[in-house]
């Protein structure tokens, strides 16, 4: 009608599919980024994800070649809430619920080589208070993430 506020638009993916905070909250994101892709771009990525309205767990960086960026889910319970990440991160959904898996967790796997431009690090979980906390690094993981690649590269 004419003189009434506009429904609540969505300000975020969570919003717009219609989860409630609640329903948000079970999933858990997880990045894997090669080591051939900067850290500009996987934070660029981070950020993205974090807009989403989810949880964004972990960045790890890999030692190996990802051939097509997409997210892996591993419980059917998952498969719309990610087939529709996908179609907004224009990537393609995987299904791997014949692995078995927790529900709740979506991998997102950047396409790249195992290049070592960028350094190994894994990141511990970044909160959805958009860009108000960094993603804190997890000494261990770091070391150990060089350690292997030392080793492939001899």
């Amino acid at each position: 009608m004419v003189g009434e506020a506009p429904a609540k638009l969505p300000t975020n993916f969570v919003e717009a599919i219609g989860l409630s905070p609640e329903q948000a909250a079970r999933f858990e994101l997880f990045l894997f980024a090669p080591g051939s892709i900067s850290d500009a771009n996987v934070t660029g990525y981070q950020t993205r994800l974090v807009d989403t309205g989810l949880s964004l767990e972990q960045t790890r960086r890999v030692g190996f070649k990802i051939s097509k960026t997409q997210i892996r889910y591993y419980n059917a319970g998952d498969a719309a809430l990610a087939q529709s990440l996908a179609s907004e991160l224009d990537i393609v959904a995987r299904d791997f619920t014949a692995n078995g898996g927790d529900g709740g967790r979506i991998e997102i796997w950047m396409q790249g080589d195992a290049g070592a431009s960028a350094p190994a690090r894994t990141t511990q979980r970044t909160t959805t208070t958009r860009r108000t906390t960094r993603p804190t690094v997890d000494t261990r993981t770091r070391l150990t993430n060089s350690i292997i690649q030392q080793l492939q590269s001899n």
